[in-house]
């Protein structure tokens, strides 16, 4: 029968102290169960452990007694430890680093789905500019990275996750809306963003004959927030677009006749990941990709 954690912190109790009172009145108890706690410890080792002596307060300890002493003090230690340690699975880990349109829009749902599924894994997310994500990446800050532009670093490995259509986005009773023809948008009228290079280059060429816009925004995200005018519009990925025209049915997409170049999404990682994070960020992409294939890109 094994020894009880309670039957050995009694008698060590009893060790130190010299009395089975001063025992009980340590330990919160009475000193009918400190004695009963004795004779079940003695026993379970088989060996009388305290010398009892009538009418003397003080007990003495058998040879056995003292020998046990040491031991009993180094099991309730390990008990202790014991009681210290966090038995709770330890949660992995994942930050993600992505574009403002990814983690303000298109992947809202995916992430509630990702965190419902894998309560064991703790999901960071960080939201950057492309340039800073590929940087988070090779520098390890972020372990994924979600990104439309593609900076050239030594340890950065880049998977194609998607290409998103660029659509012009305007109110249903506009003129555009009607015609579609680029001769019926006012430029004094556009949000506009700053998107790639190539996007800048592509805009500069199609709208040459407008001056200036209504307003620039910073980031995607801002853009709902600047249609509410009838005449406003603006050119934007069809990710976010289409929320836009589902929580406003005020406004529709049209595609341009000629489209800026694609704008590619990519997954972004380090080519040295260790095997559980390796592992982690294959089922991320995994099931990201699985989300991914149910959109109407």
């Amino acid at each position: 029968m094994p020894m009880r954690q309670e039957d050995l912190e009694t008698f060590v109790a009893v060790a130190e102290s010299g009395t089975i009172a001063a025992a009980a009145e340590h330990l919160f108890i009475t000193q009918s169960t400190a004695s009963e706690r004795i004779r079940s410890l003695e026993a379970d080792i088989g060996h009388k452990l305290v010398e009892r002596r009538r009418g003397v307060r003080k007990v003495a300890l058998t040879p056995a007694g003292e020998r046990l002493v040491p031991i009993a003090s180094a099991i309730l230690s390990l008990y202790d430890e014991a009681a210290r340690v966090d038995m709770r699975p330890r949660r992995q880990r994942l930050i993600v680093a992505a574009a403002d349109s990814l983690n303000g829009h298109l992947l809202i749902p995916f992430y509630r789905s990702f965190i419902a599924d894998h309560p064991d894994i703790l999901l960071e997310l960080r939201t950057s500019m492309s340039p800073v994500i590929n940087r988070e990446v090779e520098e390890r800050v972020a372990d994924v990275g979600l990104a439309f532009s593609l900076e050239r670093y030594p340890d950065l490995a880049a998977r194609e996750l998607f290409r998103d259509r660029w659509v012009i986005l305007c109110h249903r009773d506009s003129a555009f809306a009607r015609s579609g023809r680029a001769a019926d948008l006012a430029g004094e009228h556009e949000i506009n963003t700053h998107y790639s290079p190539d996007y800048q280059t592509w805009h500069r060429h199609y709208f040459a004959r407008f001056a200036h816009p209504k307003i620039t925004v910073g980031t995607a995200s801002q853009l709902g927030a600047f249609m509410d005018a009838p005449e406003s519009w603006c050119i934007a990925p069809q990710s976010i677009a289409r929320p836009l025209t589902e929580r406003h049915p005020e406004l529709v997409m049209r595609h341009p006749t000629e489209e800026p170049p694609a704008r590619v999404a990519r997954i972004l990682v380090h080519t040295s990941l260790g095997d559980d994070k390796g592992r982690l960020v294959s089922m991320f992409e995994s099931e990201l990709r699985a989300y991914i294939a149910t959109l109407d890109l």
